[in-house]
């Protein structure tokens, strides 16, 4: 006679039951293994910062196409444009549109702003000005939490000044790479009075080895007109092969 419970059905699922989250606890170990391991936030900022300025001295030219859409959902308005993005080996950018839908206010108002502003903020003074670095950021530290298996360090980032290129919000750095991976904010600024809140969520991607953008979606809420959300989908990027190596001039060159 078996008894209550302890069938051999009924020891199975208990051993299920039981060994299952020892599994997922033990498969989590090397991750909480780093957390536990992380330095300390000012650490961490000052690696980041290091590892920023090694991507961007060698990150090389590239060209990428971005589909650029707006809507508003009060009026049921819609507008597009694809766009053509050269990004010389310094980070300025050149835009080219090759398509454009919708009302002529929006491309005018909405996507040529857009365009110009980014385009501004691609020179070396645009670029300084608007790094995620201490100079523009102050950074509270919030937590270092698994994102997609991948540890990242959550900071909470407060500009330093009210330029309306900077962001008020959080970004994620990825623990391994030292790179943002996913920001989550508003403007330091709000871009006009007829914007009642407006936030944007901007997501990274680590391609080819390099670190560039995957999406941005902004929603604002802006008075009479109502919630609008614009979007930027980036793709298509081709990267500069690398030139030939510069010869060590500590090394004699061989007649």
């Amino acid at each position: 006679m078996e008894c209550a419970g302890f069938s051999s059905g009924g020891l199975g699922i208990r051993m299920f039951l039981i060994i299952t989250p020892l599994i997922a606890a033990a498969a989590l170990l090397p991750l909480r293994a780093q957390i536990a391991e992380a330095p300390s936030p000012d650490e961490i900022i000052r690696s980041f910062e290091t590892a920023d300025a090694k991507r961007r001295s060698s990150m090389p030219a590239y060209t990428s196409i971005r589909d650029y859409s707006v809507e508003n959902t009060r009026f049921r308005v819609k507008a597009g444009m694809k766009v053509e993005v050269t990004v010389d080996a310094a980070g300025a950018k050149h835009f080219r549109i090759l398509s454009q839908t919708g009302p002529g206010a929006v491309r005018k108002l909405v996507f040529k702003r857009m365009l110009e502003t980014e385009a501004k903020a691609s020179t070396p003074d645009g670029q300084a000005a608007t790094r995620i670095c201490r100079d523009n950021y102050s950074f509270k530290f919030i937590e270092t939490a698994v994102i997609d298996t991948r540890p990242h360090h959550v900071f909470e980032l407060e500009p330093r000044s009210s330029n309306p290129v900077l962001f008020r919000g959080r970004i994620w750095i990825d623990a391994a790479h030292l790179a943002v991976t996913r920001i989550e904010a508003a403007p330091a600024k709000k871009p006009s009075i007829w914007v009642k809140r407006t936030g944007f969520v901007h997501q990274n991607q680590l391609l080819d080895g390099h670190w560039v953008p995957a999406l941005n979606q902004s929603d604002s809420d802006i008075r009479i007109f109502g919630r609008s959300t614009t979007r930027i989908v980036y793709g298509d990027y081709k990267f500069a092969a690398p030139g030939p190596a510069e010869p060590d001039p500590g090394l004699a060159t061989p007649r």
